[in-house]
């Protein structure tokens, strides 16, 4: 195994132990509550060979709605009108690399 998969691997892993205790917590709430329809996560990756640091995402479901974004390994956030179509721009700025994101909708 190369070092950057370690480290990829790390990383992931370190995301993925934030998401967990996220989710053990919304357990205990799920059941007296329903599901937050205007909220969610999104996982993208960009593999080795993709020379497109940046990209449009269709996503349907929220197509006209301004929504925020967080991306959870960095803490930064952003907001943006999601276009008639569902496209919102997404930027991964080197390769291999993902994003681990947060949408609320407004």
């Amino acid at each position: 195994m190369t070092e950057w998969i370690r480290k990829l691997l790390r990383m992931l892993w370190k995301a993925w132990r934030v998401v967990a205790t996220a989710l053990a917590l919304a357990a205990i709430h799920a059941c007296a509550s329903t599901p937050h329809p205007d909220s969610g996560h999104l996982l993208l990756f960009r593999e080795l060979h993709n020379q497109e640091p940046t990209r449009a995402i269709r996503l349907k479901f929220l197509a006209g709605k301004t929504i925020a974004i967080e991306d959870l390994r960095t803490g930064s956030q952003r907001r943006v009108q999601v276009g008639a179509d569902g496209a919102v721009p997404f930027e991964i700025a080197s390769h291999p690399d993902y994003a681990f994101l947060h949408y609320q909708v407004f």
